[in-house]
């Protein structure tokens, strides 16, 4: 989230106006934390602007916002702490706290599938992403139960993105044939998915504003689920009007976060000139130009790049900006994959795995087709199942507590007792892969076929066991 970086260094102390609370919030909060939020998107994204706080410039930014920056200089200034934070820092503190914790409430609760096979196999998924990615990675991944595509391709044309969307191609419009279907699509979701499916959204290798009829895509998306998806464009400046009408729009009881993705200075500057403070303060201006802090994905295509040594320099993460673990849907190619992100390599270059595809042409076929996807979510192993664990774990025993520790990642085993058991399974399968079956046979001088199995089980539903499905 924009300019929350430093903000894990600051404890909120005394009284704050909560943005995102039930209770409407007052105008001046509103004001303050829209005004710090701008200054820190200058600092985030304009270079220039950051060397001359650094050298202790005056800031015009500053006196045009009516701000001191000084009472919030831990948010800008690595170097700086504060014992008792400002009213101003404390508010926009609790400000980017709230955003958080909405952030990890739907991939926690909201976005819980009431699919009994779906919720336990995307749970395995989200286990297994805190274990293999980046920690700042995995947290920012609400791991959505589904995206819906309305598009063929981007007309933007990113260098680095993540997905590497193919240049845009046909459109999905919103025709009375088409509308019948969306709407039996959106019911059947709601009605498989249950209560989660609220946080699904509708773009992915796609800009949504590149489809004319996008609003009235997502009406009908809150009619079915009672809120608006997230939306995050490219083009803010290409169609002012309507993003100021989505935004009015979208801006109801649950105060939608939109994003804004920002590719230069000077289209921040833009944004900045045609909207007020105000008005953005439930969009995150994304930092996707080289002069600013954010760190990119090195995934889709970036990935190629980032190989070539004019941009050696760059820095990056090896993660993906995939966040769905679910269903991808494009309703131009009548196609559903099941899929889950994967830091980016090169069996999955676009940073999401696929466990299958399947297509249909009507509602029908579409329930069909999710069906069939369900079948292949694995939420138990069987004896001939292939399993290994990463060559890097190694078990703890900590009093009477068992750990299972991979480099920063550890996991309290609850339903793991034995440690001569688990150690001595940890070393089996970080040697080489091996069948469940063999697994439990090379193990039965240690502990019963039952006991192994069970162990086996809550390693796998952990995310800890290493299995392609």
């Amino acid at each position: 989230m924009t300019a929350s970086i430093n903000s894990c260094r600051v404890s909120v102390k005394g009284d704050y106006q909560r943005i995102y609370g039930d209770e409407p919030c007052g105008a001046a909060a509103i004001s303050l934390v829209s005004r710090v939020k701008r200054f820190l998107e200058m600092w985030t994204i304009d270079n220039k602007f950051r060397d001359g706080l650094t050298e202790g410039i005056p800031c015009q930014a500053a006196s045009d916002l009516n701000l001191d920056s000084e009472d919030f200089r831990p948010l800008w200034d690595p170097e700086c702490r504060v014992d008792e934070p400002s009213k101003v820092l404390n508010q926009y503190v609790s400000f980017c706290n709230e955003k958080l914790l909405m952030r990890d409430r739907m991939r926690d609760l909201d976005g819980r599938p009431d699919h009994a096979v779906f919720r336990q196999w995307r749970q395995r998924q989200i286990n297994r992403f805190f274990r293999q990615a980046d920690i700042r990675v995995a947290s920012a991944v609400v791991h959505a139960p589904f995206s819906v595509e309305l598009n063929q391709g981007c007309s933007v044309g990113c260098w680095f993105c993540g997905v590497d969307a193919p240049k845009l191609g046909d459109i999905f419009s919103y025709t009375d044939e088409n509308k019948l279907l969306w709407k039996d699509l959106l019911r059947s979701l709601h009605q498989s998915i249950g209560f989660g499916a609220k946080s699904g959204f509708c773009y992915w290798a796609t800009d949504p504003l590149d489809n004319p009829d996008y609003e009235k895509f997502i009406q009908d998306f809150k009619n079915e689920f009672g809120r608006f998806p997230q939306t995050t464009t490219a083009q803010p400046l290409k169609h002012l009007e309507r993003v100021r009408d989505l935004l009015r729009m979208t801006s109801g009881a649950e105060k939608t976060i939109n994003r804004f993705s920002v590719l230069s200075i000077n289209s921040m500057r833009q944004i900045h000139q045609n909207f007020t403070p105000e008005e953005l303060i439930h969009v995150e201006l994304v930092p996707q130009n080289r002069e600013a802090l954010a760190v990119k994905a090195n995934a889709g295509r970036a990935r190629g790049k980032f190989k070539q040594s004019a941009l050696a320099d760059q820095e990056t993460s090896s993660g993906t900006i995939a966040c769905v673990s679910g269903f991808l849907i494009n309703m131009v190619r009548g196609s559903i994959k099941l899929i889950t992100p994967v830091p980016a390599s090169d069996q999955w270059p676009l940073g999401y795995q696929v466990f299958g595809e399947e297509f249909f042409t009507d509602s029908q076929s579409f329930d069909a087709a999710c069906q069939k996807l369900f079948g292949k979510m694995k939420i138990r192993l069987f004896p001939d199942d292939q399993i290994s664990i990463d060559s890097d774990f190694e078990c703890v025993l900590a009093g009477a507590q068992i750990f299972l520790r991979q480099n920063k990642f550890t996991v309290k085993l609850s339903e793991a007792n034995d440690f001569t058991l688990l150690s001595s399974l940890v070393e089996l399968l970080t040697t080489s892969p091996l069948t469940v079956l063999e697994t439990v046979i090379r193990l039965e001088g240690i502990a019963t076929p039952p006991v192994t199995i069970h162990l086996i089980d809550s390693l796998f539903r952990a995310g800890i066991l290493n299995y392609d499905g």
